[in-house]
């Protein structure tokens, strides 16, 4: 039974990939829903449960202390804004940036003795579409993600020596609390453009992400999971 950790795990991917690795050793992260992680908490019994705001990088010392020796990390928290570049706040932008990466990183810096010492291991990172192609109103959202698909590619370089695999689940359009101010029209022209002609379902995602977690010989690649919308 492999002990995963899955940030995020009160969103919509996040809780989808909880239920993905039911049945391995499940350490679960959330940041502020606690209500949502008290239902979860019951559906995955055995589960264990760490609080903590990653747009704080000390909060990698939380996730440490919560589990230093990690076989499988699903990174799912993050947060999005959406903006003209020119009114973007610098403050929110720094926490998205800590949030996606440089938390999870120093935590990643601590536990990767560990995962070394065993010689195996699986990190999968959540990013996005817009960190492929770019979003006009998401310069900070799209920056971020694309800073995360270099930091998957470059140590995926490092760790494969060790049996470590890195790699990333890029999802398009998803049916997630993220998307959910779109309205209705929207959500139309956007299905237009995508030859799934669809939102994607969080499970789907998660799914991606479980495959990569078991696929030994696949690193450094980021899985397109948006319909089509981007090839």
């Amino acid at each position: 039974m492999r002990k995963v950790l899955i940030t995020g795990a009160t969103g919509g991917i996040g809780s989808a990939a909880a239920e993905a690795f039911r049945g391995e050793h499940l350490h679960l992260h959330y940041h502020s829903s606690h209500d949502k992680a008290a239902v979860l908490q019951s559906r995955f019994p055995g589960s264990e449960w760490i609080q903590a705001d990653l747009a704080a990088v000390e909060a990698a010392d939380t996730l440490a202390a919560f589990l230093p020796d990690p076989d499988v990390i699903i990174h799912c928290a993050g947060n999005a804004s959406a903006s003209l570049f020119q009114d973007a706040d610098l403050t929110e932008w720094q926490r998205e940036m800590n949030t996606a990466l440089f938390t999870p990183a120093a935590y990643l810096q601590q536990v990767l003795a560990a995962m070394i010492r065993k010689q195996a291991g699986a990190i999968v990172i959540m990013t996005s579409i817009w960190g492929e192609t770019g979003a006009a109103m998401e310069t900070t959202y799209s920056s971020v993600k694309a800073a995360q698909i270099g930091f998957i590619k470059a140590l995926a370089k490092e760790t494969a020596p060790s049996g470590i695999t890195v790699n990333g689940c890029a999802p398009g359009l998803m049916a997630t609390d993220m998307n959910s101010t779109l309205s209705t029209e929207a959500l139309e022209q956007l299905h237009e453009e995508i030859p799934a002609g669809r939102s994607g379902r969080p499970e789907e995602a998660a799914a991606a992400a479980h495959y990569l977690a078991g696929a030994s010989y696949v690193t450094g690649h980021i899985l397109r999971v948006n319909g089509g919308w981007y090839t």
